[in-house]
């Protein structure tokens, strides 16, 4: 397989994980694998680590699906993919795919768009769908706690998913396509995918729909900002208000 083709496959089998009913998935992880040992053993600096990312990922599920839990399904397979890039001659530097990039005044518009328009199509969609709070462990808290509880899960959510599919993830295809819509793109459909189960707020294929718009328009934001601090301080805006519906407080 031709290295244009390892960040792609990867990120297909991603999402038809996300997808998959359990009998496939032993299937799709095996055909990840496959992928990220060709990728580490080829040494690509942006691919491997991307490829062994999804490989991490896949295996909290298949092997050990009692770490299959929030954070430590983030953190695990980026833990592994920073010693990959902390440790492999060759291999891209962190900082090549968690930049921060520019808040230019351009960024910084698009931002607050992005931001205000997502905002609105969430709250819509809270209020028309009859979301009902209390299943996530946060009935219950007190002002206090709420705000303290709510603004760490905003933070240490955002973070994570930015690192990994608008700096990891979208780095790695951006070296495989000639035309970043494609890379923006194909990183969007993984990230609608891994939000389709529960406990994701909204799930379903609602959910998915929604979450792969707004990780179309998160990319492309980190596309234009050349880096992840714009789409992560977007994505700690969304990430309050899912929390605040978590708990009922919309």
């Amino acid at each position: 397989m031709s290295r244009r083709l390892l960040a792609p496959a990867s990120t297909i089998f991603l999402t038809a994980f996300g997808f998959a009913p359990p009998w496939a998935e032993p299937w799709l992880f095996g055909m990840a694998v496959a992928v990220a040992g060709t990728a580490l053993i080829r040494r690509h600096s942006l691919v491997s680590p991307w490829c062994l990312f999804v490989a991490l990922l896949m295996a909290l599920k298949i092997v050990t699906p009692r770490l299959d839990s929030w954070p430590l399904h983030w953190l695990i397979p980026l833990a592994g993919a920073v010693f990959y890039c902390g440790t492999v001659r060759g291999a891209a530097p962190v900082s090549s795919w968690a930049s921060l990039g520019s808040m230019a005044a351009g960024v910084k518009l698009l931002t607050v768009a992005i931001t205000t328009l997502s905002a609105i199509v969430f709250l819509l969609w809270a209020t028309l769908s009859n979301a009902e709070p209390g299943s996530h462990g946060f009935a219950g808290l007190t002002m206090t706690e709420a705000v303290f509880a709510g603004v760490m899960f905003a933070i240490t959510n955002a973070a994570m998913e930015e690192l990994v599919f608008r700096g990891l993830s979208l780095r790695a295809l951006q070296a495989s396509f000639s035309k970043p819509g494609v890379a923006i793109l194909v990183q969007a459909l993984a990230f609608g995918a891994l939000h389709y189960r529960p406990p994701s707020v909204p799930d379903g294929l609602e959910g998915a729909s929604l979450t792969f718009l707004y990780g179309f328009a998160l990319g492309g934001l980190a596309h234009a900002a050349r880096g992840i601090l714009a789409p992560f301080l977007a994505h700690v805006v969304a990430d309050i208000l899912v929390f605040l519906v978590m708990i009922g407080w919309t």
